[in-house]
């Protein structure tokens, strides 16, 4: 999904059904002297109760 589509509920962004789960890995490789916020996560999903959109975010930083 394109990032200006990410929150755009019309788009087709390859949903994945009731029952089903997802993992993803990623490695990240720090600089010795970076600090700080490293990474944002956003998650989205419909409750599957209401429809509602709902969305998640996590920063990770450094020091976690």
């Amino acid at each position: 999904v394109a990032d200006e589509d990410f929150r755009d509920n019309d788009v087709d962004a390859g949903e994945i059904g009731a029952g089903h789960s997802v993992t993803a890995l990623y490695e990240i490789k720090l600089y010795p002297e970076a600090e700080g916020r490293i990474a944002t996560v956003y998650l989205r999903w419909q409750d599957p109760d209401n429809g509602d959109v709902v969305e998640l975010s996590q920063d990770f930083n450094t020091d976690e």
